[in-house]
């Protein structure tokens, strides 16, 4: 949506494809920016698959070739360690309800000495970068949310990792079919794709959630998780199974064991319901 309102106001968008381990490598940003470039757009953690983005070295491409880099951090606050100085970032942004804030709330950090146009245009309230009075109920949850996430990051990276470890190993003793992807991959700890083969991922999806255990394949505001393996290079057969799973620093070890239970229990009636289907 962002990208098609530029291109209305004249500007000329380019999407860069993703290799097979799902990453925008620097060789591509290079191959694609000419000398009219001026930004680069980058999710620095998939909120589906998990993998995560090699920006520091894409920000070096960027500052060789004079292009402002923007980087949607939503996805990684609270799971990883970063300095801000050693990123190379120009913007960063982030979405509230990503980290425990109250939906409609979220963040921009611009590096010092970099110029940004006003989102709304009016009065000098907010340093001049968007008119109106600030949303002060909002700001003093996410700032409570944000010393949350520091308190917990630590816990949340060992500890999930661990039980999202748990949970793509109990799916795949239960259900052996199952295939968990880009383990190779550095990834967010609380994330993981996993493929059903022989199983629409609508219909699992559809499963779960009658059991109350909530997934995604994307679709509405996000990617679909299909188009996004596809691009990838994993087999169509292997995407339209896949499902993303995603942990908080809520989850339990038992929610995990329950999951398991109800995940296997699903992908089993699905894949015996569709053997036993006659094509005519």
């Amino acid at each position: 949506m962002a990208m098609s309102r530029l291109e209305k106001l004249g500007c000329v968008c380019r999407m860069i494809d993703v290799d097979a381990t799902a990453h925008v490598t620097p060789e591509a940003v290079g191959d694609h920016v000419t000398p009219r470039s001026a930004l680069l757009s980058l999710s620095w953690g998939c909120g589906l698959t998990g993998v995560i983005q090699p920006v520091q070295e894409i920000a070096k491409v960027c500052r060789e070739r004079g292009i402002l880099f923007h980087l949607d951090a939503s996805h990684v606050l609270g799971k990883l360690s970063f300095d801000l100085k050693e990123l190379g970032a120009d913007f960063i942004s982030f979405e509230g309800s990503l980290v425990h804030a109250p939906q409609g709330t979220g963040a921009l950090w611009v590096r010092d000495g970099v110029k940004l146009s006003p989102f709304i245009y009016g009065g000098q309230e907010q340093g001049g970068h968007r008119a109106g009075p600030l949303n002060l109920p909002g700001l003093v949850a996410l700032g409570k949310a944000a010393d949350q996430l520091l308190e917990s990051r630590d816990l949340l990276c060992m500890e999930g990792a661990r039980l999202r470890n748990l949970l793509e190993q109990g799916i795949q003793e239960g259900y052996p079919g199952a295939k968990p992807l880009f383990t190779e991959q550095e990834r967010l700890p609380h994330i993981t794709t996993i493929s059903f083969p022989g199983i629409a991922n609508e219909s699992l999806l559809f499963a779960l959630s009658e059991k109350g255990l909530y997934a995604s394949i994307g679709g509405g505001l996000q990617q679909q998780l299909s188009l996004i393996l596809e691009s990838c290079q994993v087999e169509p057969m292997l995407a339209h199974s896949a499902v993303s799973f995603s942990l908080s620093r809520e989850t339990t070890e038992g929610e995990i064991e329950r999951a398991i239970d109800i995940i296997v229990r699903a992908a089993k009636q699905l894949r015996q319901s569709s053997s036993k289907m006659v094509v005519l």
